[in-house]
């Protein structure tokens, strides 16, 4: 399943990543096109995605062979 499609039909119209002081990076979903644009975006290699919805806070969660990102998403933007 593309990632960048599910995200959009979930209603997810922004991505928040954290920059290495902490700082929120906004990425909006309508400005990317397809998975690979989300990822070098988002600056991921995925071997695998974890997906949170029910947190207080939705993310998902990019594991690659030596990190872990976590990603925020959010709706209504």
């Amino acid at each position: 399943m593309e990632l960048l499609q599910f995200l959009k039909d979930e209603g997810y119209s922004e991505t928040i990543v954290h920059d290495q002081q902490s700082r929120p990076i906004y990425y909006n979903l309508n400005d990317i096109s397809d998975d690979m644009q989300l990822y070098s975006t988002l600056n991921i290699q995925p071997v695998r995605i974890e997906y949170f919805p029910f947190d207080a806070r939705p993310y998902f969660v990019s594991v690659e062979e030596s990190r872990k990102q976590i990603i925020y998403v959010q709706k209504g933007k």
